[in-house]
């Protein structure tokens, strides 16, 4: 989690520099698909914290694994501060990612059905 949270600012940064050179400012697909797999990306570190959370409490019995949080508690504490965090910044890149989406495919446009087409035509 700790590693997809540092790429993902890295990439924010790099997001930030790039919307100040023009040339990329009109590749709105690039910045869709990388919208994309940041966010994919935050939510599978993210699950897999929740994993290590949820294991931390609970323990598994079957591999005799006991519960950390019962010797740890400032384990589990920043754990859980560190996935409060992740959440929201997960929030934030798919709200990115929403505004890369309508800026891709606010490009094109609409279809028109062909029954309105043809009444135009005449």
């Amino acid at each position: 989690m700790v590693f997809i949270a540092a790429v993902a600012s890295g990439y924010a940064l790099l997001a930030i520099l790039s919307s100040w050179v023009r040339c990329l400012v009109l590749k709105a697909w690039v910045f869709f698909v990388s919208d994309q797999v940041m966010a994919y990306l935050m939510v599978t570190s993210g699950a897999a914290a929740v994993e290590t959370l949820y294991l931390a409490y609970k323990g598994d019995v079957e591999i005799t694994w006991s519960e950390a949080c019962n010797s740890y508690g400032r384990f589990c504490n920043k754990l859980k501060m560190a996935l409060i965090l992740h959440f929201l910044a997960l929030c934030c890149f798919l709200a990115l990612a929403v505004i890369s989406a309508y800026r891709a495919f606010s490009l094109f446009e609409p279809t028109v059905p062909i029954n309105q087409a043809e009444e135009e035509r005449t």
